[in-house]
């Protein structure tokens, strides 16, 4: 958790995922991840001629991307079992 704390000092990115942290199943997984310092780094670069993967996955969330695509799975899998 040192790297997180220097990235962001109030700890807002580890409030905002308390959800998956509450998850006993995710908690090791979601903390090792946040530790990963490839994970990190590739996370924090910003390249002024293509868009960084934070960015573009808070896009598809607020584009209702994520979510036509996840009713879209949804419709598949109950298609499938009938």
């Amino acid at each position: 958790l040192t790297d997180l704390a220097a990235i962001d000092p109030e700890l807002t990115v580890l409030r905002d995922t308390a959800a998956l942290l509450d998850d006993p199943g995710l908690v090791t997984p979601a903390l090792k991840l946040m530790e990963n310092a490839a994970v990190n780094e590739a996370l924090r670069q910003a390249d002024a001629d293509a868009e960084g993967p934070l960015p573009f996955i808070s896009r598809m969330i607020q584009g209702d991307t994520v979510e036509s695509a996840l009713r879209t799975v949804d419709l598949l899998l109950t298609a499938i079992s009938e």
